[in-house]
């Protein structure tokens, strides 16, 4: 299968991606680290060969590290996923999102257990 994984660069990304290519599945990964409009660039440029995908494995989320940055992460991800879902409708494939405890807002306690 050949396999989009938007946040490619973050700890989950590199690691699934590195299981599916020992899985022999075709695999491209996508991060802003460097390119910080690389999910706009993929979703309006016919460049990109992203037509034969068959999932796209979107990982990819702001993180924010006060209440000022809250409204740039939530749009910075909302607009993210909603590339990532035109690009899996463009092709036709699977879409697989996943997220972390980060959405819940800052933790009462570190680690996080089951009852957090």
């Amino acid at each position: 299968m050949k396999i989009l994984i938007t946040g490619g660069e973050g700890f989950i990304g590199k690691h699934t991606a590195r299981a599916l290519r020992a899985a022999d599945h075709e695999v491209v990964t996508l991060d802003k680290v460097g390119n910080p409009d690389i999910l706009c660039d993929l979703s309006l440029d016919e460049n990109y060969n992203l037509d034969h995908l068959d999932v796209i494995l979107h990982l990819a989320a702001a993180a924010w590290r006060n209440a000022n940055d809250r409204l740039i992460a939530l749009h910075d991800t909302l607009y993210s996923t909603r590339a990532a879902l035109h690009i899996a409708a463009k092709a036709k494939a699977a879409f697989i999102f996943a997220s972390s405890a980060s959405i819940y807002g800052e933790p009462l306690y570190s680690p996080q257990d089951k009852h957090h």
